[in-house]
């Protein structure tokens, strides 16, 4: 049985705007900002509707600063006064963080003057910064290359988050800050499953570290934003969004879907750039289905590769992913047509039939090396690989087994079902009145329910969890109101459940 079957941001400008911008060029701010004046900038800052300020606050000293004039990048606090948090797990020189001072407190994400007072650190260093400046620093560097990076490296055989950003990060400040940033916030949210202290959570940066990115954001700047900076706002996106109902209220003012239309000109055809460009869309995508809502990226009009040709790929892991790219664009322009204005046939049609054509010509890897039989839920004969009871009754699965050689494959087959899903519940040929109606939908729903039970089968059987299992809790949000049989609200809930634990993504509001 083949699987088959089964926006730019400007920013607002006024009067007031202007006259502190005049201001400000009128004298240069000085390199070391006194603490004082950062305490000053914070305490005047408005507090966003959804913030994260704990009503203890920390207060800024006359004489704490949170950098080193003689090491740019990210310094810890080392304040002995402060408590270890209880977080993290291990003794009191393990990741366990102490509470760090938000650089959301540092400066306004308002208020963008009091970001730009400061002067930048250096977008590159001469030298690279390693070793790291604290332990606290390389475990969670450490804890991000062995628990985040895989996560964005789906689909990307050259695994660059895992490989290139580290090294990267030596030389680059602004990564360095983001790598630790996302490090600490997830850490925390395993560490106190999902309910973490949010005035702790994040490494202390110096404001200065992240003004490139705000910057990029604001200007919808394709000059300023590199590889580096692009994979910064991507594992920064990452912050804003985990577990968060609301999180535009309260993020640094980075406008992810513009940066991403403004990026997707520019790719080059390997490296960080590419993969953190598809890092970031697979991200928005993901956010866009869970709130089912359209993608906002723009990519209607840009030359990124949609044919059906065999591609010319030194690899066959090269290959594989230049078709799981192609579905995940297709993926995207399918949300787009469902959560969107265009309802047109014509544009249904075209969807439909890109869709169809893709499974026809996918490459050989990304067929199946087992399947096993289809499982029944209603007390008949099972598949003959299947478990029995104690009773030799035999179980009732919920997922196939589906044993794929390469993790982008199954990435690729998990895009086409979750485009499948869209197509299928949106499409125009089902009769909504008259007799065939009652028919039409209850075959609308077994193909829909069909195609769930696939991709949480594909991620079922590479591990218990892994970054496959996000997709699964896409299609879980799409339509796990489909099921409703007591085990199969069980598994749906447990797949999100751990893929929750595991990797933070946002699966409260499903």
């Amino acid at each position: 049985m083949a699987v088959a079957a089964i926006a730019c941001n400007d920013s607002d400008e006024d009067g007031d705007d202007e006259n502190s911008a005049s201001s400000s060029s009128q004298s240069a701010p000085s390199l070391l900002v006194p603490a004082s004046k950062m305490a000053e900038a914070a305490a005047a800052a408005p507090t966003p509707p959804c913030s994260l300020v704990q009503e203890e606050r920390i207060v800024l000293d006359e004489n704490f600063t949170t950098y080193d004039e003689n090491l740019p990048g990210i310094q810890p606090i080392s304040d002995p006064s402060l408590p270890i948090s209880e977080g993290g797990a291990g003794g009191s020189d393990d990741v366990a963080l102490r509470p760090m001072l938000s650089f959301r407190q540092s400066f306004s994400v308002t208020d963008n003057n009091t970001l730009w007072d400061l002067d930048p650190t250096p977008l590159y260093l001469d030298t690279p910064r390693l070793p790291l400046g604290s332990r606290r620093e390389a475990l969670l560097m450490r804890h991000f290359l062995e628990n985040l990076a895989p996560a964005f490296d789906v689909g990307d055989p050259d695994r660059n988050f895992a490989t290139t950003v580290p090294r990267n990060a030596a030389t680059c400040p602004t990564l360095l800050a983001a790598v630790l940033i996302a490090s600490s916030k997830h850490l925390r949210l395993i560490s106190s499953g999902g309910e973490g202290d949010e005035e702790g959570c994040y490494y202390s940066v110096p404001p200065e570290c992240l003004q490139y990115l705000v910057k990029a954001s604001n200007e919808c700047s394709v000059t300023v934003m590199d590889e580096n900076l692009l994979a910064a706002a991507v594992l920064l996106r990452y912050v804003e969004t985990v577990e968060t109902p609301t999180p535009s209220l309260y993020a640094l003012p980075l406008d992810m879907p513009t940066i991403l239309t403004c990026q997707a000109p520019l790719l080059t055809p390997t490296g960080l750039h590419e993969a953190a460009f598809w890092a970031g869309l697979r991200q928005e995508i993901y956010l866009a289905a869970v709130h089912q809502k359209p993608v906002e990226v723009h990519l209607e009009y840009c030359s990124l590769d949609r044919s059906l040709i065999t591609p010319v790929a030194a690899t066959q892991e090269d290959e594989d992913a230049v078709w799981a790219r192609r579905i995940l664009l297709h993926l995207s322009d399918a949300m787009q047509h469902c959560f969107g204005y265009d309802k047109s046939v014509t544009t249904y049609n075209r969807l439909e039939q890109y869709s169809r054509r893709w499974m026809e010509a996918r490459p050989k890897s990304f067929d199946p090396i087992f399947l096993e039989r289809w499982p029944r839920l209603d007390g008949g004969e099972m598949g003959r690989n299947n478990e029995s009871n104690n009773d030799g009754t035999a179980k009732r699965k919920i997922f196939p087994e589906i044993l794929m050689l390469s993790n982008t494959a199954v990435a690729g087959l998990q895009y086409y079902h979750l485009t499948r899903i869209l197509l299928t519940a949106h499409n125009p040929k089902v009769p909504r009145l008259g007799k065939r109606q009652k028919t039409a939908m209850q075959t609308v729903n077994d193909e829909i329910k069909n195609d769930v039970r696939i991709l949480c089968g594909l991620a079922e059987s590479i591990s218990d969890v892994n970054p496959a299992h996000m997709a699964s809790c896409m299609s879980i949000a799409l339509a796990g109101d489909r099921f409703i049989r007591r085990e199969e609200h069980c598994a749906l809930r447990g797949i999100l459940a751990k893929t929750s634990m595991a990797y933070g993504c946002p699966t409260s509001i499903v």
